[in-house]
């Protein structure tokens, strides 16, 4: 995570295009990457033969603010002891 520190850590948060529509999750396949005690990363990735029908767009990246992430978290994040690119 090249230049990632505190004020510009939490900017993008990748999601579901519409978490409300159950078929969305058969176009999406979450990973988690586990760093020997040094903290956890998330990934969340489009399946291109995910769907019926293998339909696009399950999913979406977006602001950290469009995506509804809490305010005050980076501070929090770092606060409580988080490092950026620390997994």
């Amino acid at each position: 995570m090249s230049g990632a520190r505190p004020g510009n850590t939490f900017t993008h948060v990748k999601t579901l295009s519409d978490p409300s529509d159950e078929s969305a999750l058969d176009r999406a396949r979450m990973w988690v990457y586990d760093g020997l005690g040094k903290g956890m990363c998330v990934d969340l990735e489009e399946v291109e033969d995910g769907g019926a029908k293998g339909e696009k767009g399950g999913v979406v990246v977006k602001t950290w603010e469009e995506a509804g992430g809490p305010e005050g978290f980076e501070s929090l994040f770092y606060h409580e002891g988080g490092r950026a690119g620390g997994w």
